[in-house]
Order: C-alpha cells, then structure tokens, then sequence
C-alpha cells in the first residue's frame, strides 16, 4: 500500500471515528459542566431531588441506544464520506500541498476510497455496524452517571422554584415532547450538518493557530522527553556508530563466539535492555516492511514473467496461423530485384 493510499486509509478511518464520537461529544458539551479549577459546592437535597426529576424528562432511559440506532438509520457515515477528502485529509494530518492531498482535490471521501479499495463500502458498512452496536450499550451504562452529574450540575444552576416550574412545563403534552427529543436533537442532520461545515475552517485555521501557540510558546524548554524516546534515540545512535564501526572493519571482537557471559541479557542493566528492546522493535518492524516489499517484488516479477510468456506464445501463434493461411492462399515470395545499369558499372568498377 503506498503512502498516499495509508493517508486516505487513515482519514477514511478519522471520518468514522468522528461519526462515532460525534454524538458524545454534544452530550458532554449539552452538560454545561462548570469550571474544573474549583472544588463543587455542596447540593441542596431538596433542589437535587428536583433536578433529578428533570434530568429524568431529558435523558430517560435508553436514550443513547436510540440515538445510536438512530445515527446508523440515518446514515450519518454516508454523510461523512461525502464530506470533501482534501478537508479529511488535512484533518489526518496531510501537508496542503503534498501529492496525495493533490490527488484528493475535488473528489468526496466516498470517491477515494472507492478507487483504492472496490470494497471499501462495504467494508466501512460493517465497521460502522460493528462500532455503533458496540457503543450503544457501552453509552447505555454510562447514561445513569450522565444522570447523576447532571441533576447535581442543575442543582446548583438552579434554583428550587426554576426546577419546579422545569418540571411542571415538562409535565406538559409540550414540554414532554421538548424533553423527549432534547438529546436527540444534537444529532440531527440540520445539526450535523453545522457541525460537519465547521470542519473546513478549523482544517484551514489550524496552521495558524499551531504557528501562534508556537510563538507564545517560544520562551519555554522543549518538553522532557519519556524515558522510550530517550532510549530509542540512544539506541539510534548507538546502532549508527556500530554501523560506523562495520564500515571501517573496526571490530576488536571478532574472535568472540557469542557464548560469552555478556552476550546473556541478564548481564546487561534494565537500561541496557531498554535500549535493546527498542532497536528490537524497531528492526522487528523494518523487517517486516521488507518482506512485505520482497513478496509484493516476487509477485510483480511472476506477474512480468508471466505476462511475458503469454505474449510471446500469442506472437508465435498468431505468426503461425498467418504463415498456414498464406502459404494455403498461393504467397510466393516476391522476385529478387533485378540490377540496374547504374549498379552493374558500379560492380564493374569495385572489381
């Protein structure tokens, strides 16, 4: 698979998780959670209990298995892959004016897709099946802590007669109607509609937003680095000067049999090991890149050699049966050409 394809696999992959995840997304922020610098203030039982009644009206039961089912019915995933692939791309992290965002221009996510991977419909149809019947019981069991934060949030918000004259309203032929479709709401199509046509713009801010936060950031130390990242790159380098030390034929220890006590990891300190195991994975990974590259080699030499074979039998048959049909239609070759006057004195002359 070329790069090109591994990015537009990728943002395919970032449009469903969107999808997905969208849904969450607008219940957290629908929470109105207050700020998270200070410690909550306690609840008034009176007005907890009343806010748990209203949360009740607005996330009753079951109601985040039927906006699953109700995405899946809609066919929110269709409308994510119709979304531009060059915004998608830029999502996934692709350069603006890289080849594979070129060959993104104009063309949807469905478009791409479909030319890399003639099953790729199909295929997204049953990993969105999948991923949605998943998520759908796992929201359910979240819902009731859902509940619980948001009846206490509500009791602080609002007061005792507010929750009270929220509920009365709710207790309504309208107000049931508002509650009752309060959640489903956000993940209407007219909603995610806005939300999907946002998406443009933060692609094409982004760039600057990064540059900015760069800028403000500048007075600052890089970021420690994690004890793997430290010990991948001293393995980088310690796998470098080897290969150095290979070049020049330098290798003190070339009579050695590999029985040695330091050859044993147990010898060597955790640090050592760590080192190791990260050059490990990274050759276990470029190994297994270069067979998959040696395989696909073998398979496009069998396909040219075979190839090959058939076109030079096609030729020779093809020659074959033109030669019977000739020869069965009376050809006789042509008569040599006859010398000219010009050409016998110049035979003359050369002898």
């Amino acid at each position: 698979m070329t790069c090109g394809r591994v990015i537009m696999m990728k943002s395919a992959l970032l449009a469903l998780s969107l999808t997905a995840s969208s849904f969450a997304l607008t219940f957290s922020a629908s929470a109105e959670t207050p700020a998270a610098t200070a410690a909550p203030a306690p609840v008034d039982p009176v007005r907890l209990k009343l806010a748990e009644q209203t949360v009740a009206k607005l996330i009753p039961p079951g109601t985040y298995q039927k906006i699953m089912e109700d995405t899946m019915a809609g066919g929110m995933i269709d409308q994510m892959m119709g979304i531009d692939a060059a915004t998608m791309a830029g999502m996934a992290g692709v350069e603006a004016d890289s080849e594979a965002a070129e060959a993104a221009k104009g063309k949807t996510m469905a478009e791409i897709m479909a030319e890399m991977d003639p099953n790729f419909k199909e295929r997204m149809d049953i990993m969105a099946k999948v991923i949605f019947s998943e998520m759908g019981p796992l929201m359910s069991a979240i819902e009731p802590t859902v509940r619980e934060a948001l009846a206490k949030i509500y009791a602080r918000k609002y007061s005792a007669q507010e929750l009270a004259d929220m509920n009365s309203f709710f207790a309504t032929p309208s107000g049931a109607a508002f509650a009752g479709n309060f959640m489903a709401t956000f993940t209407d199509k007219e909603m995610m509609d806005a939300s999907m046509g946002m998406m443009p713009k933060i692609v094409e801010a982004m760039p600057a937003i990064m540059k900015k936060v760069e800028a403000a950031t500048a007075h600052l130390p890089p970021p420690p680095k994690s004890d793997s990242e430290l010990a991948i790159e001293a393995a980088d380098t310690e796998f470098t000067d080897a290969l150095d030390a290979e070049e020049t034929g330098e290798d003190p220890y070339a009579e050695e049999t590999g029985d040695e006590p330091w050859y044993a990891e147990g010898a060597w300190t955790e640090t050592e090991r760590k080192k190791v195991k990260a050059l490990e994975a990274k050759y276990d990974a470029a190994d297994s890149k270069m067979e998959v590259a040696s395989a696909n080699f073998e398979a496009l030499v069998e396909l040219s050699s075979t190839a090959s074979d058939a076109y030079y039998a096609a030729r020779q048959t093809a020659i074959d049966a033109a030669r019977k049909r000739m020869l069965a239609e009376g050809w006789t070759p042509p008569p040599a050409p006859s010398e000219t006057t010009e050409d016998s004195a110049s035979a003359e002359v050369a002898e």
